[in-house]
């Protein structure tokens, strides 16, 4: 597999996978959303990580994206992943444990002290993907309250907490 870094050559595509990604998690919280309004949202996400703080790279396996991961350089010693996304028909072929551990090699060479990722907690795939890669570490909760009906159905115990999910 190519870890490439994105160049608008990509665009089209880039922005396709965003949308797919996008609609995924909508379906696993299961919130309705239009196909169309994603697709162009997901260009003006592309233009918003066109700066200096992000980098997005592409994987790529002979000649055909297959994903990609887009890199946060929020902090001076921590490097968050904003997204990591395989194509459907290339999931389950590793090609989402080398772009992770490429993405590391790249933010350790930079000097990074570590890598964080937010994942949703439905998405049981990828956080058993997250733990086998050494993603062990919980540095931080994102606690909410919902104001409508929420289709938080499930729960969870976490530190001896219940929490919706």
């Amino acid at each position: 597999m190519e870890f490439i870094e994105y160049n608008d050559y990509y665009q089209d595509l880039l922005a396709t996978m965003l949308s797919d990604f996008s609609i995924q998690h909508l379906e696993l919280l299961k919130r309705p959303y239009q196909k169309e309004q994603i697709l162009l949202e997901a260009y003006d996400e592309i233009q918003q990580y066109k700066n200096e703080r992000y980098k997005i790279y592409l994987g790529k396996v002979n000649d055909t994206l297959i994903g990609y991961i887009i890199l946060d350089y929020r902090s001076k010693q921590i490097c968050w992943i904003e997204n990591l996304y395989v194509l459907e028909n290339q999931r389950h072929k590793g090609y989402g444990s080398q772009m992770l551990l490429k993405a590391k090699d790249q933010v350790q060479k930079e000097g990074f002290e570590g890598l964080s990722i937010d994942v949703v907690p439905r998405n049981i795939e990828a956080i058993r993907l997250y733990l086998k890669l050494g993603f062990d570490s919980l540095s931080m909760m994102t606690l909410r309250q919902d104001f409508k009906q929420s289709y938080r159905d499930q729960k969870t115990d976490i530190l001896g907490f219940t929490f919706r999910y």
